[in-house]
């Protein structure tokens, strides 16, 4: 009886943490549903719900054509993932939608007129990649939605969309 508990109780520690690190890392594609409680909102008055054990990041300057806006990845213990998901939300520079629009599909997308796209390929070192794009047309601004995906899928997985259809727009004063 004495032996059992010997090794009894390092494996319920190890099974303790292992539950507890899965708690607290987040998943390249979400999988439960989108929480109002965790909504960004962005200065500029735009905001998206961010996915469970995802960091977001609100950006104000505009970085070449990359705009303002949020910037989500899953969380990770440790140092960060060379190759990560990642979801946006960022105003668009109509240089990028001009150069882009005509070789994308027209859609609807979180209730707004929008194009959208899916594109895959290879990041380096045989890692595949899928990005899903669209442009997005409010009443004021457009705004790009990207959702990066280093897999070889070749659809929006749908737990995704739901999130991004909680993109919204409530226009401010600033």
């Amino acid at each position: 009886m004495k032996r059992t508990w010997k090794y009894a109780v390092p494996f319920a520690l190890l099974g303790i943490a292992i539950v507890i690190v899965t708690q607290m890392t987040g998943r390249d594609v979400p999988t439960g549903p989108p929480l109002e409680s965790r909504r960004v909102v962005h200065p500029l008055g735009f905001s998206i719900v961010s996915p469970i054990n995802w960091d977001s990041q609100i950006r104000m300057k505009s970085t070449g054509i990359v705009g303002p806006g949020i910037y989500m990845s899953p969380r990770t213990l440790g140092p960060p993932r060379r190759y990560s998901a990642g979801l946006s939300v960022s105003v668009c520079d109509d240089r990028e939608r001009l150069r882009d629009q005509h070789e994308m599909t027209a859609d609807t997308v979180a209730g707004l007129p929008a194009f959208s796209r899916i594109e895959t390929g290879n990041v380096g070192d045989d890692v595949p990649s899928f990005t899903y794009t669209a442009f997005l047309k409010s009443p004021d601004a457009w705004f790009v939605v990207r959702y990066n995906l280093n897999s070889d899928c070749t659809f929006l997985p749908d737990s995704v969309r739901n999130y991004i259809a909680t993109f919204d727009v409530n226009p401010t004063d600033g």
